[in-house]
């Protein structure tokens, strides 16, 4: 059993940017109210994994949601690491990941530590 760590930061600084081909910041920061959550996870069988990001807050009922999520997994074996891409995508509130091996097809029960901030729309 793994822990997921969570906490609300208030104030966080938010500006907006126009990031294709580079980042160009549009406006100026704003304060708003940010939750961060940290965890692991692993792959299965099949080199898949999915989150339900509303089901994992603790107090999601009070804690709505804004905005696209910033999501971030990083493969961390615990003794000696493979060569395999984590690739993730974001479908709403449903988090996926995939593992693959650098030859193209599905890696099995990859370990990864991952980490995912998303604006709350209450302070």
């Amino acid at each position: 059993m793994n822990s997921i760590v969570q906490w609300k930061q208030y104030p966080a600084l938010v500006r907006q940017a126009d990031v294709v081909g580079k980042v160009r910041p549009i406006g100026e920061c704003e304060r708003a109210a940010a939750v961060v959550i940290a965890g692991h996870g692993q792959t299965d069988a099949t080199g898949r994994w999915e989150m339900d990001l509303p089901g994992i807050i603790c107090d999601g009922k009070n804690m709505p949601l804004n905005g696209r999520p910033s999501f971030v997994a990083t493969p961390t074996e615990p003794i000696e690491p493979h060569d395999v891409v984590v690739s993730a995508a974001i479908d709403g509130a449903i988090i996926r990941v995939r593992s693959w091996n650098i030859g193209g097809g599905p890696a099995k029960d990859i370990i990864f530590s991952w980490h995912i901030v998303v604006l709350s729309a209450g302070d």
